[in-house]
């Protein structure tokens, strides 16, 4: 991810778009009951049993095809993702490779045949809308914000609940290492950390800043530039009568923005800091807010290094630091 730093805007967080994709003029069956796993280890299924995909040149093909759903590839795209540098025969391979995922994945046909299709130009996966679990986590997330938008934290709280649930773990387990799944898995953390400070933010307006101190510690100790969960913490410590402890995370995020990359805390969060040695009215908890209006106690700035918008598989919008005073 980039250094960069992006502003409050008043509104809840748009997530990280997906690398645009050019359209398929290939029809996607709908298969009921069947869905593709990637957030943990990659998973086919079909109704509730999970298919046997073979050995790790397989799970390489399909993951690199699910990160490429409905697109016809070539073979020389899918050769240097699945095999690299090391290209001996591997043309020959990749035939045997995509002859044994397609017997994996035999119990997922339809009656347009195989969902590995052999096309004009290469191959093509075809994925149904709601068939990859991260699309669906998606889905859920941008429900939770659009929720949270519209005034019903409970609502919001709920929805991403349901979305972090489909986690199993580090996404596309098997080849995280791999350079083609990079983007993707900055996208993805990327949209897990704003789901949780989506959540965090709907269970703050409900009441719940108790609860969540423990967890708020934690994220911000893995994370310790997400000035956004810096301030739900201070705002959560603050609420249950411990102002010197939020004081305190005050003075720990500052110090580690200054030593590790020469800045200062946002005006969120400084702001924040402000209302807390004055008792601010505002800081306590009093109903729910307006529909449209973010808390102003925890819309912080985006976090440091901030999330990665990509606009193409190897391409990202362009760092700006904020020098220290």
């Amino acid at each position: 991810m980039d250094n960069g730093r992006a502003r409050a805007s008043g509104r809840a967080a748009t997530l990280p778009a997906r690398p645009a994709q050019s359209k398929s003029r290939y029809a996607v069956a709908a298969r009921d009951g069947t869905r593709f796993r990637i957030l943990g280890p990659i998973e086919a299924w079909a109704d509730e049993h999970r298919l046997s995909l073979g050995g790790p040149r397989q799970r390489t093909l399909l993951a690199f095809l699910l990160l490429n759903p409905n697109r016809g590839l070539t073979s020389d795209v899918l050769v240097d993702a699945v095999w690299g540098s090391r290209r001996s025969e591997s043309h020959n391979r990749l035939a045997m490779a995509v002859a044994r995922l397609r017997k994996a994945l035999e119990p997922l046909n339809g009656s347009g045949g195989t969902p590995l299709q052999t096309v004009s130009c290469g191959y093509l996966l075809m994925v149904g809308p709601r068939e990859l679990d991260s699309a669906q986590f998606s889905e859920r997330l941008e429900n939770g914000l659009r929720a949270l938008n519209t005034g019903d934290p409970a609502r919001a709280a709920a929805s991403i609940d349901d979305a972090l649930r489909l986690w199993r773990g580090t996404p596309l387990a098997e080849v995280c290492f791999e350079d083609f799944a990079q983007p993707e898995l900055r996208r993805l953390e990327e949209m897990r950390l704003v789901a949780l400070e989506t959540r965090v933010e709907a269970e703050l307006q409900l009441g719940h800043h108790a609860q969540l101190v423990g967890e708020l510690e934690a994220t911000l100790a893995q994370e310790p530039t997400r000035e956004r969960v810096a301030c739900q913490l201070m705002l959560a410590l603050y609420r249950s009568g411990r102002q010197t402890d939020a004081l305190d995370v005050y003075q720990r995020t500052r110090v580690h923005l200054a030593t590790a990359f020469g800045l200062q805390p946002g005006p969120a969060l400084a702001g924040l800091q402000s209302r807390i040695l004055h008792h601010s009215s505002g800081l306590n908890l009093a109903g729910r807010r307006p529909p449209g209006a973010l808390n102003a106690a925890t819309s912080c700035s985006r976090p440091l290094p901030t999330r990665l918008i990509l606009t193409s598989p190897a391409g990202a919008l362009a760092p700006v630091r904020r020098s220290a005073a």
